[in-house]
């Protein structure tokens, strides 16, 4: 452990050297960060919620932040597309945006609810997810309402696609190693009732496979892991569910009140998470074991993070509470 902690920590230094006391205010960021994006030139990609941007940490510290078209957009999550570009979403903005490499930024309406998570496909297709705005009410998707809930995709043309959800609300999409979209699916509970969780395959014309479901069950943050497989952490059952390369589901129980907000995979296999509410980072390895890095705490909550390609990089949060 001693190894990869040394890493981590000098990750983490040169993260916040972002917030220096000798930068003017504008320019301590990130702001309201909710994702990192590492592209291939080694630098690190991250929305900027407060500012309205995505923004771009250079190897050599140079921070290029890129104002986004649409007033109060709460830019969210990230995902790389081919030659360069970069997806993310405007959540409160109701559009899913394209920057290129020429700075230029091509957004795409979504009219009828809220995107959440974006994710690019080996043919450089966005898939997104879409939240109804009802779910806070506890209602199934599209019960008495405009707004559904459902996986949306845009296509080479820019197209889009919409593939709605039968119940309840898509919590986050990834790829495997043969291209198959998975999602994972919260049902929400009522009064007398738990909540249920969904893991599903979707093909490319809308039609769903629910391959596991769960009883009082959470599953989201659904990653690609380093051997071709997938990872969702569920905090409802405190269980990590991992699927490896040939579609073989196995769950490992951890340890209970293991809360996790967002996850990356390492080179080892091994994942970090953030979300501990004393703000330390957490790794579980191949067999499930749970360690944390200590830091100090100071009122923030960490929640972006990102295994580099040389090491981690995390954020504490000091945004608007969630």
């Amino acid at each position: 452990m001693e190894s990869p902690m040394r890493s981590i920590l000098a990750a983490i230094l040169s993260a916040l050297v972002l917030c220096m006391s000798a930068l003017p205010a504008q320019a301590c960021r990130p702001f309201g960060s909710y994702e990192f994006v590492e592209d291939a030139k080694g630098g690190i990609w991250f929305t900027e919620g407060d500012n309205n941007a995505i923004s771009r940490l250079a190897p050599d510290g140079a921070v290029t932040a890129h104002t986004l078209p649409t007033p109060h957009a709460e830019p969210t999550s990230l995902a790389l597309g081919r030659r360069g570009s970069l997806w993310f979403v405007e959540s409160d903005g109701r559009k899913i945006g394209r920057l290129d490499t020429n700075g230029r930024i091509t957004e795409y309406a979504v009219e009828d609810g809220h995107p959440v998570h974006v994710a690019v496909d080996g043919r450089g297709e966005a898939w997104y997810t879409q939240m109804s705005g009802n779910e806070n009410d506890g209602a199934h998707a599209g019960h008495g309402s405009p707004m559904i809930a459902k996986v949306g995709r845009i296509d080479g043309a820019g197209k889009m696609h919409a593939y709605r959800v039968k119940e309840g609300w898509p919590t986050s999409i990834a790829f495997d190693r043969r291209g198959q979209v998975w999602v994972t699916v919260l049902v929400p509970g009522g009064k007398d009732e738990k909540p249920k969780g969904r893991l599903a395959r979707l093909s490319r014309d809308g039609q769903w496979t629910v391959v596991a479901a769960w009883e009082n069950s959470c599953p989201g943050n659904m990653i690609r892991d380093t051997g071709g497989g997938l990872a969702i952490s569920d905090h409802c059952r405190f269980v990590l569910v991992r699927v490896d390369a040939d579609g073989r589901i196995v769950e490992q129980k951890l340890p209970e009140k293991t809360y996790i907000q967002q996850m990356s995979a390492a080179r080892d296999g091994t994942i970090w998470f953030s979300g501990d509410d004393k703000s330390r980072l957490g790794r579980i390895d191949r067999q499930g074991t749970v360690a944390y890095l200590d830091r100090p705490e100071n009122g923030d909550e960490t929640m972006p993070l990102r295994v580099a390609s040389t090491a981690m990089v995390s954020s504490p949060f000091s945004g608007r509470s969630r």
